[in-house]
């Protein structure tokens, strides 16, 4: 039977990972992708996924920022929401997953010990040293990891929360 870990790091320039044993990362970049391609792309899994072996999603938990002006929020939450209504239409069962958790789990360094680029560039390098194979860049290096840490973490059933709200 296969698993089929979906780890989603949203966001305009977030992306959409599936990971399947064996097999490499197939992504979907949202900021180069409209809206049907990321539902077609899930389509392209779910079917397969669910009748074959087990699927599960892990969507990063993250709100705006202080920093973001009323629209660019506005604009996050709508697609945010967006995402949560895909997930739910396609009767993919998801877990909510705060950045500190997923991390902490994969044994990445807090991010307020390091700037933002720094930041960033511990977890390409995590991406990196667990993919080697795969081509990996800093708008993907999250959802990768994301997958990674839903394969062993993510249980069957039906939404949850991981690290409170």
């Amino acid at each position: 039977m296969d698993k089929f870990s979906i780890g989603i790091d949203p966001g305009a320039s977030g992306c959409v990972v599936v990971l399947s044993h064996g097999e490499s990362p197939a992504i979907c970049r949202m900021k180069t992708s409209p809206q049907c391609e990321v539902i077609d792309f899930l389509r392209w899994f779910v079917a397969p996924a669910l009748s074959s072996g087990t699927v599960h999603v892990a969507l990063e938990q993250v709100a705006s920022s202080p920093q973001m002006g009323v629209r660019s929020a506005f604009t996050f939450g709508q697609g945010y929401g967006w995402l949560e209504g895909v997930l739910s239409t396609l009767q993919l069962p998801f877990t909510y997953v705060r950045p500190q958790v997923w991390q902490k789990d994969l044994s990445i360094p807090k991010k307020k010990e390091k700037t933002q680029p720094e930041h960033k560039r511990v977890l390409v390098d995590k991406a990196r040293q667990l993919y080697p194979k795969e081509k990996i860049t800093a708008d993907v290096a999250d959802a990768l990891l994301i997958a990674h840490w839903c394969y062993y973490h993510c249980k069957e059933g039906t939404a949850s929360i991981r690290g409170g709200l």
